[in-house]
């Protein structure tokens, strides 16, 4: 009786992931190790947004939200990466295709900095003059 009150309580617990859109049986999940290489357009505690340029033109922005246990090379903490910086991060990305519908997640798992960016030119602003007259001769 206790065995097939186990399997019940399986059982009912798979059919309501798979209701839920969690696991289906023709459920795929891919899980591979990528890298993108590019400019840091943000950065905060909980992740990084990095562009880049295309081969063909044009550029994107990709979100990558840090995994826990985020690897750091060439800077002390997240707080010491900046906007402008070149940096080549290695994502995990986990695929999982249902029939034709397909979800992907991306996970930062080691950022590297590249590169700083340019420092900026400090802006001069011009003092403010009175309007003085000018002598002709």
């Amino acid at each position: 009786m206790r065995r097939e009150t186990a399997m019940a309580s399986m059982i009912a617990a798979a059919l309501s992931l798979a209701a839920a859109g969690i696991v289906t049986a023709d459920t795929k999940q891919t899980v591979a190790t990528k890298y993108t290489q590019g400019i840091v357009s943000a950065v905060g505690k909980q992740g990084i947004a990095v562009e880049r340029t295309l081969e063909k033109g044009g550029a994107i922005e990709m979100y990558l939200p840090f995994d826990p246990s985020i690897r750091l090379q060439g800077v002390s903490g997240v707080s010491d990466l900046h906007e402008g910086d070149t940096v080549l991060v290695d994502y995990r990305e986990t695929t999982e295709q249902d029939g034709d519908m397909v979800r992907a997640s991306r996970v930062a798992v080691k950022v590297a900095l590249v590169r700083r960016a340019a420092a900026k030119a400090a802006v001069v602003e011009p003092a403010e003059t009175e309007d003085a007259e000018v002598a002709t001769p």
